[in-house]
C-alpha cells in the first residue's frame, strides 16, 4: 500500500479499500474481534491498486496482545482471491441461468447429487410430486419412492448401467393419469432425471394399435386375397394371414413385418412388379390380371392391384399390394369361351349344312307331286330324294358327334 502514503502509520484503513461498503465490512469484522477476541473473522474486500485496477482480497483477522495479555491491536493476513472470485461469479451466473431455465421449462426435471440428494426440481416436477422446490431440496430422492415415477427411477438406478449412455423408459402415473417419457443421465457429479408428458402420443399409439387390429381382422377374414402394406423402400408394414400362408407355401418361410418384399417377388415378375410399384408411389392405382408361375408345374391367375396410400396431407407414404386368386374364374371363363365356340360351330352346321339337303328334299317333293304320273321321271326324282335324305342323315350324325364331343369336354353343357 506504499502508493497510498510514504508512511502508512496513522493512515485510516478506509483509504486502502475500494468502496465504503468494503470499509464497512472490514470495520464490522474488526468490531466483532474486539468484542470477542476468540473469534477469527474472515472478510472479503476489494482494493484499488496503483493505476486504478481493482482486486479482491480475503483477510483473516487475529488479535495482537501486549505483555499484560491485553488486546493491543489486530493483525490482518490477506491474500489475493481475484481469480477464484471471478470463477465464483461465473459459477453463480451459471447457477442462476440454470435456475431460470428450470423454472421456465415445460418438461419435468430433477437434479440429484451422488448421494441421491435432490438439488433442484422444475415446476412440472413440483406439480407431479405435489410439493415445492424448496421442500424437495435436500431430501433423499428415494424417500419419495411412494410416487410411481420416483420408485421406477430408484429401481433403474440400482441396475448396472453404462454411464456413457442415457437410460430411457416410459411409465404411467395413475394419480395424474399421464404417461411420462423419462431419461436418466448419470454423471460422476450426480444424476439428471428428465421427463415429459407423452399422454397424447400414447393415446394416438393406442388408437393406432386398435385400428391396426381391426384392419388385420378385416384382412384376415379375406382368405382368398393377399394383402400387404409396403413402405417406399418395399419394407412390409402390415400383412394378412393369407399373405403369410402364401409365403409359407411358396417360399417355405414365415412372413414378418419389416421384411424386404423383394424377397417374395416370384421370378419372371420382377420387372412388372417394380414398374407398377413405382406408379403407385407416384399416385396411380393399377389393376391387372396375370398368370403367374407359382411353381415349375403350376401357373395360377391372379388379380393384382397396386393402390397408393396417402397421409392427411395427400403425400403417398405407402403402397397397398393386393393379390386375389382368380384362377378358377379364369379357367371357367376359358371353358365358357370354348363352349361358346363349339356351340357356334354346331349352330353354323345346323343353319348352313342342314339347309342344303333340306332344301333339296323340299324341292324334290314339289316335283314329285307335280310330275308323279311320269313313272320314269318319278323314279329319277326318288333316286335324288334318297341321296338328299342320306346327306341329311350324315349331317345329323355329324351334329350328334360334335355335340357328344362338346359334352365330353364341357359337362356343364349337359345342364
Amino acid at each position: 500500500f506504499g502508493y497510498l502514503a510514504d508512511d502508512l502509520n496513522g493512515v485510516h484503513f478506509r483509504l486502502s479499500v475500494y468502496s465504503d461498503e468494503d470499509a464497512e465490512n472490514l470495520a464490522r469484522a474488526v468490531q466483532q474481534l474486539i468484542e470477542n477476541p476468540a473469534l477469527r473473522p474472515y472478510v472479503e474486500v476489494r482494493k484499488r491498486l496503483r493505476g486504478g485496477a481493482v482486486v479482491w482480497q480475503a483477510y483473516e483477522l487475529a488479535p495482537v496482545h501486549d505483555d499484560a495479555g491485553q488486546l493491543a491491536g489486530i493483525r490482518c493476513v490477506g491474500y489475493d482471491i481475484t481469480r477464484s472470485k471471478a470463477e465464483q461469479t461465473r459459477a453463480e451466473q451459471a447457477v442462476g441461468w440454470v435456475n431460470d431455465l428450470v423454472v421456465n421449462m415445460q418438461d419435468g426435471m430433477l437434479l440429484v447429487d451422488t448421494n441421491r440428494i435432490i438439488l433442484l426440481a422444475s415446476p412440472f416436477a413440483e406439480r407431479l410430486l405435489d410439493t415445492t422446490n424448496q421442500q424437495l431440496q435436500g431430501r433423499q430422492l428415494c424417500e419419495l419412492a411412494d410416487d410411481v415415477l420416483v420408485a421406477e427411477v430408484c429401481r433403474r438406478l440400482q441396475e448396472p448401467r453404462d454411464r456413457k449412455h442415457a437410460l430411457y423408459f416410459e411409465v404411467y402415473h395413475p394419480i395424474h393419469k399421464v404417461w411420462l417419457h423419462v431419461r436418466l443421465f448419470v454423471h460422476r457429479s450426480g444424476t439428471g432425471v428428465y421427463f415429459k408428458n407423452v399422454t397424447t402420443r400414447k393415446r394416438h399409439e393406442a388408437r393406432l394399435v386398435k385400428s391396426q387390429a381391426k384392419l388385420r381382422a378385416i384382412l384376415d377374414s379375406q382368405l382368398d386375397e393377399i394383402h400387404c402394406l409396403l413402405d417406399p423402400e418395399l419394407k412390409i408394414i402390415l400383412f394378412n394371414r393369407a399373405a403369410d400362408e402364401a409365403v409359407r407355401n411358396v417360399h417355405g418361410r414365415e412372413l414378418k413385418e419389416s421384411d424386404d418384399f423383394k424377397l417374395y417377388v416370384l421370378p419372371g415378375t420382377e420387372r412388372p412388379f417394380t414398374e407398377r410399384f413405382a406408379r403407385a408411389l407416384a399416385g396411380e392405382r393399377t389393376i391387372s390380371e396375370v398368370e403367374i408361375p407359382v411353381s415349375p408345374e403350376q401357373r395360377v391367375w391372379f388379380r393384382i392391384e397396386f393402390r397408393p396410400v396417402a397421409d392427411a396431407q395427400g403425400k403417398v407414404t405407402a403402397v397397398a399390394f393386393n393379390a386375389q386368386d382368380i384362377d378358377e374364374r379364369k379357367r371357367a371363363t376359358e371353358r365358357l369361351e370354348e363352349q361358346n365356340k363349339q356351340l357356334r360351330s354346331i349352330a353354323f352346321t345346323q343353319s348352313h349344312t342342314l339347309r342344303r339337303p333340306v332344301s333339296s328334299i323340299l324341292g324334290l317333293l314339289n316335283l314329285i307331286s307335280e310330275y308323279g304320273d311320269d313313272r320314269v321321271f318319278a323314279d329319277e326324282l326318288l333316286r335324288h330324294l334318297r341321296l338328299a335324305t342320306e346327306e341329311l342323315d350324315a349331317v345329323i350324325r355329324s351334329i350328334v358327334v360334335q355335340t357328344d364331343v362338346a359334352l365330353d369336354a364341357n359337362p356343364d353343357l349337359a345342364g
